[in-house]
């Protein structure tokens, strides 16, 4: 079953390392070629290396040639963060890799790599973010916020852009990620992955004497200190007692000291996961922005933040209203780009004109859903290469009622994320259709008017299932809000989710309220 290899993947990426186990447990048997790669990256992530090492079996002795292997194998696919995150997990294994090849990945990603991600859209983004690198190189530091659901091409895009950047010699790139599984723990733990990132890059060593001059506190927790040395017992003295004052101080120093000839490039992927500290340390560095060659460029899921209460909303409010940080929303493609994606991943294809039609409506324009789906049919032999051009292999009308595992499970796990009246409440709009009103809603449940109202608000700021539309007077002259489920597939996921006997007994009642008004 392919899906649950999509899923696994999916759980690696976020650090949810034993679900990760879980998904591979139910996925293609282990002589799929490479399923024991993936197992064993989840254990050795997760400590248990002796079981990392068994699901590898001889494929360690193949060292450096099965590694390559399985960079060529995905790096098309992957972005270059989680291609770095899987081949972390295969390194704490115990699998060797060609150090070169290795090095060059934090700087500029593999030619194949960046060619192959196809990303289509997102001009104004990617024009704001280049904007920001421009004013970086003349000492106006700031934070650029990439906003968006699941699924809607942050980290892509972000890819994309550092990309562009290291392959032009415009900036250093460090990469940090937060971890769910992690979120809260430790202090500052994508901070220090970023600068691990630099340390394994190829100015590594420029690094290094920069940490241990300006930021040894830092340079301490990166590179243990064993005391043998004078050097290192000079170090450990001088970190005894160290303060979170001192921490944030000499992590601005060691920004400014690595950033003096060219910008710094500081990608925090996934900040709804930030510990309290990293935050505290980013409100930190924003006060030197002024001067310093620096772009810190943050990932996260609006809804996430909300429903965490999370303490950087405070800060990005506090950071845009003194003109430090902008927020970069990532929208839905529209249905020309989605042509163009199938232009890219499928080139020379001969498939009719409504096809790309197809796709958007099924998807609605989700990036996740769209490459998930195109994939899928890819795989099942629904479209097919035939003498070098790609055609359906299936009629529209087939296809058209196919729907990849993958997506339904990233659709089922957020709607799992509601309350049971919330979800009660969608499920019964989601009779009336993929719009709806408010008022009938509230009629059929037998509810406040205003108490539906302000669910609806809360659902679409905090948990991005509905948008508002607009306002509206029905016939009987009752005043509606007008809302509409962000992603047709949300509706009909709830849709079905309702019993035969429950979507009879609703159908009826929207049918004789909407009659009545």
């Amino acid at each position: 079953r392919w899906y649950e290899l999509v899923l696994a993947i999916g759980e690696y990426r976020l650090g949810r390392y034993q679900e990760a186990l879980d998904e591979l447990a139910r996925a293609h048997p282990l002589d799929y070629p490479w399923k024991s790669a993936y197992v064993a990256a989840a254990h050795a992530q997760l400590g248990d290396v002796e079981a990392a090492r068994r699901a590898l079996d001889d494929r360690l002795a193949g060292g450096a040639d099965f590694a390559r292997s399985f960079r060529d194998q995905f790096e098309r696919w992957f972005e270059p963060s989680l291609m770095e995150h899987l081949m972390d997990g295969l390194r704490k294994a115990g699998l060797e890799e060609d150090g070169a090849r290795r090095g060059s990945e934090h700087d500029t990603p593999h030619e194949d790599a960046r060619g192959a991600r196809h990303t289509v859209g997102r001009q104004a983004e990617r024009d704001g973010l280049r904007a920001a690198l421009e004013a970086a190189h003349e000492g106006r530091g700031s934070l650029v916020c990439v906003a968006g659901e699941p699924g809607i091409g942050k980290t892509t895009l972000v890819e994309g852009f550092l990309a562009d950047a290291a392959a032009d010699g415009r900036g250093t790139v460090a990469r940090g990620r937060c971890s769910e599984r992690l979120a809260g723990s430790d202090a500052y733990l994508p901070v220090l992955e970023a600068l691990d990132s630099l340390l394994q890059g190829r100015e590594g060593a420029a690094v290094a004497q920069a940490l241990k001059r300006v930021a040894p506190v830092w340079y301490a927790q990166l590179a243990p200190l064993s005391g043998q040395s004078d050097e290192s017992t000079r170090l450990l003295e001088e970190i005894k007692g160290a303060t979170q004052e001192r921490l944030k101080r000499e992590f601005v120093a060691l920004v400014r000291e690595v950033s003096s000839s060219s910008p710094l490039v500081l990608f925090l992927d996934d900040l709804h996961w930030a510990d309290v500290s990293t935050v505290d340390l980013l409100s930190f560095l924003a006060g030197s922005f002024d001067g310093t060659k620096v772009l810190v460029v943050a990932t996260y899921r609006p809804s996430d933040m909300l429903l965490a209460k999370h303490p950087f909303l405070q800060i990005k409010t506090d950071l845009q209203a003194r003109g430090l940080a902008r927020e970069l929303l990532l929208e839905f493609l529209q249905e020309s780009e989605v042509a163009d994606y199938l232009a890219l991943e499928l080139p020379g294809h001969r498939f009719p004109p409504e096809f790309p039609a197809l796709i958007h409506a099924k998807t609605e324009g989700s990036p996740l859903f769209m490459a998930d789906l195109v994939r899928y049919l890819r795989d099942k032999g629904a479209i097919a290469e035939v003498d070098g051009h790609w055609t359906l292999e299936q009629g529209l009308p087939d296809i058209e009622r196919e729907l990849p595992e993958s997506v339904r499970g990233m659709i089922e796990r957020k709607i799992g994320q509601l309350g049971d009246d919330d979800r009660q409440l969608l499920a019964a709009a989601s009779v009336q259709g993929a719009a709806f009103d408010s008022a009938v809603v509230a009629g059929v449940l037998d509810l406040p008017s205003d108490q539906v109202e302000e669910r609806l608000d809360r659902l679409e700021r905090v948990h991005a299932f509905v948008k508002l539309t607009g306002e509206a007077e029905l016939p009987d002259r009752t005043l509606t809000l007008r809302d509409q489920f962000v992603h047709v597939l949300y509706q009909n996921a709830l849709y079905a989710s309702l019993r035969a006997t429950r979507k009879a007994t609703l159908s009826r009642e929207f049918g004789q309220a909407l009659e009545r008004v």
